[in-house]
Formats: C-alpha cells, structure tokens, sequence
C-alpha cells in the first residue's frame, strides 16, 4: 500500500496527526539552517593554512639533518611558532627558533651546555665561535663526540630554504675542546640566518646514529645584511 504523502503547510512544516499529541507540525526531518562562520574563524583558517605552509617549508630543510633524530613532535611545535606569527599579525622569521630543541624527548641540553660567544658575517660567510662543555653520554663505550654547526636560511616570500654545515673531526671526551670555530658559507638572496648545533658520539673512530646519545638544537638566529654589513651576537 502506498504511503499517504504528508500535508503541509504554507511554509512547509508537515502536519502530524497525532493520537497523543494532538494536530500539530514539525519541520521535515534532515532541514538544517546554514552554519554562519564568522570573521574571526575565517582569519584564524587563513593563518593556520600560511602556518603551515612556512612550517613545511622549513621543516623539509631541517630533515635533512635529522634522518638518525626523527620523532619528537618536532611538527607540531615548529606549527606552533609560526602560528603565533600570524596570529600576531608578524611575518614570518627564525628568530623564534632560538634556543629551539629538535626533539622533545632528546634534547640537547642533557648531553652539553653550548653558547654562542661571537657571531658575525663577512665575506660571504658566517663566523662563529661555540663555547662547549664536554659532553655527558653516559654510555662506557662511547670515548669521542662531533660537533656540526648547521645555518639555515629561509626567505618565506620567495618560498625558499637552502643551509650549509660545517663538523668537527672526532674529539677524544679524554681531551674535550672548550671553544670551536666554525666558517659557513652564505648563499646569495638571503637576509637571515639560523644556527643550530648537532652532537653525535663516537665510538674509536666510528660516529654511532643512535638518537639517545644524539642531540641537536638550534641556539641562534640573526641578520644576513646588518647596517653595516656586519653582525654580531655574544651570550
């Protein structure tokens, strides 16, 4: 038996027949009024798409040093500072990663302390000196450790990374170095720079990638084109 089509009425609301309730009306069932999205949520998409879009872009240039240090929510925290660009209504920039751990869970800090003491540009490349003290792996097997001083450089507009590195020879931990000078060279087109140290231990003369006794951080950030052609940053 085909079933009875609902009356309605003028507006559209259908009229039920009820032995409980009565004659009444009801809307017809899966209506729904259009959701209104106010300003406010439609800046906040907006900023959360060109966080992302920085974020990814630096990220991917960083990944290439941290093939042997993955994990550690390293997205969602870099996510987290260039949103807080936007929301600012700031451009984009690194200085936000300074003193910024790679990874939450093995940060540099529990193996050595490390501390700018000069930093500057000249000729075309950056000049810095790290202050070190001597690592604490505490494994016995491991007797030596290698540093790399690691600038990245970002130009968000352009939408475009490039990065340069510089390591030191095995050290033996029996006689530890407390200053290392490191020279990186600069690529043209850009204004600014990060720096980030990566640490790995050694056994003899072999480096061991194994993320416990591995450590990388990014320690320091500055201008490509100082006023005069020259900056310099001391901790």
């Amino acid at each position: 038996m085909a079933r009875k089509k609902a009356e309605r009425t003028v507006t559209g609301d259908i009229i039920v027949e009820s032995r409980s309730y009565g004659t009444h009306t009801r809307k017809p069932r899966g209506t729904h009024k259009p959701v209104e999205i106010n300003a406010a949520f439609k800046a906040s998409a907006v900023n959360l798409a060109k966080a992302n879009k920085a974020a990814a872009l630096l990220k991917r240039e960083i990944d290439q040093f941290r093939h042997d240090f993955g994990g550690g929510l390293l997205w969602q925290r870099m996510l987290s500072v260039f949103r807080g660009y936007y929301k600012n209504n700031e451009a984009p920039n690194l200085q936000g990663f300074r003193h910024f751990e790679i990874h939450k869970d093995y940060p540099l800090s529990r193996l050595m302390t490390v501390t700018t003491k000069n930093v500057f540009v000249e000729d075309g490349s950056i000049h810095a000196t790290l202050q070190l003290s001597t690592p604490n792996f505490k494994r016995k097997f491991v007797d030596g450790y290698c540093i790399g001083l690691i600038a990245f450089f970002a130009d968000f507009e352009e939408e475009k990374t490039a990065s340069s590195v510089d390591w030191t020879p095995v050290i033996p931990l029996s006689k530890p170095l407390e200053k290392v000078e490191f020279i990186l060279p600069v690529p043209d087109g850009y204004k600014e720079y990060l720096l980030g140290v990566k640490l790995l231990a050694a056994e003899g003369k072999t480096v061991q990638k194994n993320v416990t006794i591995t450590g990388m951080c990014c320690i320091e950030s500055g201008l490509i084109q100082a006023p005069d052609n020259e900056g310099s940053t001391e901790n």
